[in-house]
């Protein structure tokens, strides 16, 4: 068994490819490259192509766990088939992990 939430979730990223994927498209939508995302300013760069660089790293770093953007990316990832079964397998299993 992983002992962190951080090694589950990569384990679980591994099996469901697709899903994890697409999550990671609607965050990086939702947190960093919409208008009016919370590192919109941060992440310029990267959402127009370049490098996840240390300042847009920075500021997902700093969001909260709770953050807007992120309930937001959640919501949208259960509406689509193959983000949920990603989602829906890490919560499962990793959820109580530290």
């Amino acid at each position: 068994m992983l002992m962190t939430y951080d090694a589950c979730d990569a384990c679980e990223c591994t099996k469901h490819q697709a899903g994890c994927d697409k999550y990671g498209e609607l965050e990086d939508q939702n947190c960093a490259c919409n208008a009016g995302a919370p590192c919109e300013m941060a992440c310029k760069g990267y959402c127009g192509g370049g490098m996840f660089d240390m300042a847009c790293e920075a500021c997902f770093t700093g969001l909260a766990d709770n953050a807007p953007c992120y309930a937001a990316t959640t919501t949208a990832c259960q509406m689509d088939p193959v983000c949920k079964e990603y989602e829906d397998a890490s919560d499962a299993s990793c959820a109580n992990l530290p």
